[in-house]
């Protein structure tokens, strides 16, 4: 499912990007998630279903955001 129009994010993507972060690691900000696909934020449209990717991936992992 495409996240992000302006950039052609998917879910798959943003699933990909999370799974490189260590498990440690703080919880990435969609700009950073936008950063490690080599894009911006462009309208913001997108920012708060991204944001539901990246809670789901850590509610995945059992931690909470």
């Amino acid at each position: 499912m495409i996240l992000c129009s302006c950039n052609l994010i998917s879910a798959n993507n943003v699933k990909q990007i999370m799974e490189s972060y260590p498990s440690y690691a703080k919880i990435p900000s969609v700009e950073e998630i936008m950063e490690k696909h080599g894009c911006s934020v462009v309208c913001a449209t997108c920012a708060h279903t991204i944001k539901l990717e990246i809670r789901k991936h850590y509610e995945s992992l059992h931690r909470t955001v």
